[in-house]
């Protein structure tokens, strides 16, 4: 008896054909789907079936199965999650670790291939790590740094090129890394790098950590970009400050289906972080004859840090690299937090990896052109991330060393291998978040004289001249902050508060829809716009209602009401409110009685997708570049200011200072300034620190940006250095009973009162300005 014949393979049905390739694809679940492709060349049917034009739905489920989806589903918009855009990203994502895989470090596509890879590391939740781990990245990485990195340096005088390929590989080069890595590196292998990396993260009058120059804080900016750099200081390195052009750092990238565009991430931001991860490797010089921890301190009438001191320091590092997450993370959330994890919304409490970066996400695509009053973007902070305990180190470059940098077009053998290492000074204070919340009115920010207008006040973190001595409000030296957990600061002699309120985790401000001007603004612009939407839908006349500079205004429609009296439109002025009456009967006549105005204004708004943390992607208007308007639920916060101190055993330590500070809304720059508080002639005086930076990988990871002295005169050029601080637990950020009954004997009730800054000399201690 014959067998019956086998059916042909090309005979299975589509959809069996779909799970088979989907089983293969997911075989291996690192890297990408390689397995089908032999699957692919049985028959012209199934090839035809299978193939990418024709079978989207497959290969955004492949995706799905295999890479994180989430991060750009909530940064983007709507169409990020179709099926035709994760299979295009799926195309892209395959072909870039391919080439990385393969090794070549000098492959044309390279810089595209960073493109792919810097997306993949910044929406990973715990999958993407195991592609790029597949690709083996951070191998390709490390040789890139160490054999491009100072590659045709010869075309700026034996200076380091600041490239896009240099940039995006240092950044990967970060995200590639962990602690063990850096442990298992030899002294030798480690110099080696910290060298390439050195005048990258020392450099600022070269290679600016910023986006924009700090001396600015209302952006964007006014007038042409020419006029800034005809009055910048000219050196050897160009100008400075320096205003970059915003189409050489503008990088337009095709993703998920969209073409965005991204600002080439700041090489002089990456290196101070990746200078500092490999710094903190050596170990600590602890001075000879010191005591063994402050009771002995004590005993002997010593200030000044003890081997306990130095044992703190070094049993934390500043640098803390981007959590890896897991796989199966998504499984482990319960019903609440997955349905958080799955929206489109852009929340402070999303859970995975991700969310970590996305105001870093937002700064980079919304934050290249300075000069651009049109682009919106995300959030750029997320409101009391810089709440709490944070300890680091920042490092002082030797001054000469520095002059000689900074006054040389070239650059110097002197350079390559400086005789002297920067000096580590450990960094700890702990900061308080505080809001001021609509409808009060923030603290004016430092007024630009005529004279200056390139002077925003940037070496008083943006606070008005004479602040703080001229104002009265801030707590003072030792003091924490009132218990009602309220700032009222007021210019001495002056009636007129500014109420901030502090920040509290889990606690809501007291935002009011009612009386917050925001809320009021967008509600009235919001009703005028769907009022005018529905008279134009209904008699097909146009519009009557206009939205310009804030006011609502009549059109050239003529008033139903009016013409159905047979008389002529009313002409007369009417003040705000009588127009908006008067075009509520409008509408309403329009309707009709079966109809309420407000009823249906009340559905349609009902028909938008709102959250008390954010707002939903599928609101968004998608703009030519990709770039979305994201209207997010009003917080009514119009300024952060923070306040702070050092604790107690880390004055003793230290030294002791308070801390004052602004964050710059165009960009989530974080200015601090740092002074000294006074305890008797006899004790060694402190300079006043201004500390710029930005947070890499939001509150749970790394404030990093450069210090600086206070200086006669904001264009000069100051000796700078990096600094990195971290988060420290804050069971570790409460001072013993001992510690805070110390504090009682600590000057003053309020910041007012602080010793005059004078400009700081250059005492060859890195102190002073070039």
């Amino acid at each position: 008896m014959a067998l019956p014949k086998a059916a042909p393979f090309s005979a299975l049905p589509p959809d069996i054909l779909d799970h088979i390739a989907f089983a293969l694809a997911l075989a291996d679940p690192s890297g990408p789907p390689c397995p089908v492709l032999p699957l692919l060349c049985t028959s012209s049917h199934v090839h035809y079936h299978l193939s990418v034009p024709n079978n989207a739905h497959l290969y955004a489920r492949i995706f799905r199965a295999k890479f994180d989806y989430r991060a750009p589903a909530r940064r983007m918009c709507q169409e990020a999650t179709y099926a035709s855009a994760l299979t295009n990203q799926l195309v892209h994502y395959s072909r870039a670790l391919h080439n990385i895989r393969r090794g070549d470090i000098h492959s044309p596509s390279i810089l595209h291939d960073f493109y792919r890879l810097f997306t993949l590391a910044l929406e990973n939740d715990g999958r993407n790590v195991h592609h790029l781990n597949w690709a083996r990245y951070a191998d390709f990485l490390h040789r890139y740094v160490l054999s491009r990195l100072w590659q045709d340096r010869e075309e700026s005088y034996g200076w380091p090129l600041e490239s896009p390929e240099n940039a995006f590989a240092l950044w990967l080069y970060f995200f590639s890394l962990d602690h063990d890595k850096l442990s298992s590196q030899s002294e030798d292998e480690r110099e080696h790098i910290m060298s390439l990396l050195r005048p990258y993260a020392l450099y600022n009058f070269r290679y600016p950590p910023f986006l924009v120059p700090d001396n600015h804080v209302h952006l964007p900016l006014a007038g042409d970009p020419s006029d800034y750099q005809n009055h910048s200081a000219v050196t050897p390195h160009g100008y400075y400050p320096l205003y970059r052009d915003p189409t050489s750092v503008k990088h337009t990238v095709e993703h998920f289906g969209m073409h965005i565009a991204i600002a080439e991430p700041s090489i002089g931001l990456v290196a101070k972080l990746l200078y500092i991860a490999h710094y903190e490797r050596w170990p600590v010089d602890i001075p000879d004859f010191i005591p063994c921890d402050r009771t002995e301190a004590n005993e002997l009438n010593l200030d000044g840090p003890t081997i306990a001191d130095y044992d703190e320091f070094a049993s934390r590092w500043a640098i803390q690299f981007p959590a890896r997450g897991t796989w199966d993370w998504r499984d482990a959330l319960n019903v609440e937090e997955g349905q958080r994890a799955d929206s489109r919304t852009w929340r402070t409490d999303t859970k995975g990896e991700s969310a970590a970066y996305d105001n870093d996400w937002e700064r980079w695509r919304g934050c290249y052109d300075p000069w651009d009053v049109t682009r919106v973007k995300g959030p750029v902070y997320t409101f009391g991330s810089l709440s709490g305990m944070w300890g680091g180190q920042y490092l002082v470059p030797d001054v000469a060393d520095y002059h000689v940098a900074m006054n040389s077009a070239e650059f110097l053998p002197v350079l390559e291998h400086p005789q002297m290492r920067a000096s580590v000074t450990p960094l700890f204070f702990k900061l308080h978040e505080h809001h001021c919340v609509s409808p009060a009115r923030p603290l004016p920010h430092w007024e630009v004289h005529d004279g200056d207008p390139f002077d925003e006040g940037v070496l008083n973190a943006y606070f008005p001249r004479g602040f703080p001595d001229a104002y009265v409000g801030l707590p003072g030296a030792g003091a924490d902050v009132p218990r009602d957990r309220v700032l009222r600061l007021r210019k001495r002699g002056a009636v007129q508060e500014h109420v901030y309120e502090t920040f509290v985790e889990g606690k809501e401000n007291s935002h009011d829809e009612e009386t917050c001007e925001i809320c009021i603004e967008e509600r009235e612009a919001e009703r005028a716009a769907r009022m005018e939407e529905v008279a134009s839908d209904e008699d097909g006349s146009p519009t009557s209602v206009q939205w310009e500079d804030g006011h609502i205004c009549t059109g050239n429609v003529p008033s139903v009401a009016a013409e159905d009296a047979g008389h002529e439109p009313v002409s007369e002025p009417e003040n705000e409110d009588a127009r908006v009456e008067r075009i509520r009967r409008e509408v309403q006549h329009v309707l009709g009685p079966q109809m309420d105005v407000e009823q249906l204004i009340e559905q349609v708004a009902r028909q938008e997708d709102g959250s008390d943390d954010g707002a939903s992607c599928c609101d968004a208007d998608l703009a030519s570049d990709g770039s979305t308007d994201i209207s997010r639920t009003c917080s009514g916060i119009l300024d952060i200011i923070l306040t702070g101190e050092t604790l107690h055993r880390h004055a003793l330590a230290w030294g002791d200072f308070r801390i004052y500070g602004r964050v710059r809304a165009w960009d989530g720059l974080v200015v601090l300034v740092r002074t000294p508080i006074w305890h008797g002639p006899d004790l060694p005086r402190h300079d006043t620190f201004i500390f710029r930076g930005y947070l890499v990988g939001g509150p749970r990871g790394n404030l990093v940006g450069s210090w600086r002295h206070i200086t006669g005169n904001v264009h000069s050029i100051p000796v700078e250095g990096p600094f990195v601080v971290s988060r420290i637990d804050e069971r570790d950020a409460v001072d013993s009973e001992a510690d805070a009954g110390a504090r009682e004997g600590r000057e003053g009730e309020e910041v007012g009162g602080a010793p005059e800054q004078q400009p700081a000399q250059d005492n060859g201690d890195g102190d002073g300005q070039v």
